[in-house]
């Protein structure tokens, strides 16, 4: 009996467990199939740099193509559990997909909710505000308009960097709730603010936003002007999973086990940013690519393991840096301990951004690969001659690259 596989979400882990499970399940009667709400590969580390400079798209449906897997562009509207049924809405129709395994892989968004005014006033790292941020820059910054980046994380660091770097005419400053860099080690975060000041970009720190208007942000210490405004603040996950009856924790992530098994239904799989393992696994798990792709890779296998009627090691995250983009032509690689501990050891300037670049091509060429052969991510599966309970205790798995 065929088993259907269907995989919600075609980010980092869901793309990458689509293409891994079609060519590792292809003995094993089994039927891929991923489902997205874009036909473009959404490449979050690059979404800085595609708002500042024009690309080619990466579709889906072309990658997916003569893999044996289906992939069907639509939007999840609601998960039935009870009779393993996914609800999906698409441009001109609605449908319901079966499925015998469910692999739940629809990551984060920027959080919008928490302040008044920021989908009216402000663009994010979406698809569609990307386009228009590409479309508005270049004339914003001719007549020297002003850019505002809400957020201190990485995601607004790179993004004004990119875009004072990429449009000299522009004015940017941006603004976060914290210190600046918090989290860096203390090497990077000055060599971070010195970049800042090489580039002009005037630095706002402690200053919480309260709310957004046409034109302002208000701060408790006065308004702030802006002609765009680019909101990165803090990652949230859909209420997709809570409302289909998942079980959570209280960011709304679903609890799973070493192998990313529901800790509530043992159908379903839950990878990515939305997934919260309910044990160790070595290190914090940070809502990055390092992090969804290693456990993509994983749970790809655990999952083809289980319907070989093997068991899955636990899996096991370990870390190298934080890769941080300043531009095209600057960066710092923040080396950090395997467990995410800042070194206080960098690598800056254009080596830096070299290997910034080389990690960009690495996640896309580790996922476009798996079509062929598994490529970057490797994982200790177990071995056949041992009892699936005696691998289960002994076998330590660390997902690692080459």
């Amino acid at each position: 009996m065929t088993t259907n596989i269907l995989i919600l979400g075609a980010g980092y882990s869901g793309l990458l467990m689509a293409l891994r499970l079609a060519r590792t399940t292809r003995r094993l009667d089994a039927r891929v199939t991923l489902v997205d709400a874009s036909p473009i590969f959404g490449d979050r580390i690059r979404q800085h740099e595609l708002s500042a400079h024009s690309h080619e798209p990466r579709w889906i449906d072309t990658l997916i193509e003569g893999t044996g897997a289906d992939f069907v562009l639509g939007r999840v509207t609601s998960v039935d559990l009870a009779h393993s049924l996914v609800h999906v809405e698409k441009v001109d129709s609605e449908s319901s997909l079966h499925f015998d395994r469910l692999v739940y892989a629809l990551g984060s968004y920027t959080a919008t909710e928490s302040i008044a005014g920021i989908r009216d006033h402000a663009h994010v790292f979406s698809r569609r505000d990307v386009e228009r941020m590409r479309a508005a820059l270049p004339a914003l910054a001719a007549r020297k308009g002003r850019l505002l980046v809400c957020g201190g994380g990485l995601t607004g660091i790179e993004a004004a960097s990119e875009f004072a770097e990429a449009f000299p005419g522009l004015r940017v400053t941006l603004i976060t709730s914290g210190e600046f860099g918090a989290g860096a080690s203390p090497k990077a975060q000055r060599y971070l603010r010195a970049a800042f000041a090489r580039l002009g970009i005037h630095l706002i720190e402690r200053a919480r936003v309260t709310r957004l208007a046409a034109g302002q942000a208000h701060t408790a210490a006065g308004p702030i002007g802006f002609d765009l405004c680019l909101w990165a603040g803090a990652f949230a996950v859909p209420a997709l999973a809570r409302q289909a009856g998942l079980r959570v924790n209280e960011h709304g992530q679903a609890l799973v086990d070493g192998c990313f098994q529901s800790l509530s239904h043992p159908n379903v799989m839950v990878v990515g940013d939305a997934a919260a393992p309910a044990l160790d696994v070595g290190a914090p798990l940070r809502m990055a690519c390092a992090t969804s792709t290693a456990m993509g890779a994983h749970a790809a296998d655990a999952l083809a393991t289980s319907l070989r009627g093997l068991t899955c090691p636990p899996f096991r995250m370990t870390y190298l840096a934080r890769n941080i983009s300043l531009g095209r032509r600057d960066g710092v690689i923040d080396w950090v301990t395997p467990d995410d501990r800042p070194r206080n050891l960098i690598w800056t300037g254009l080596l830096a951004a070299a290997y910034k670049n080389l990690i960009g091509a690495f996640v896309w060429r580790s996922i476009s690969g798996e079509r062929r052969r598994s490529s970057a991510y490797q994982v200790a599966l177990p071995v056949p001659k041992l009892p699936a309970e005696k691998r289960a205790d002994n076998a330590h798995h660390y997902a690692r690259t080459k």
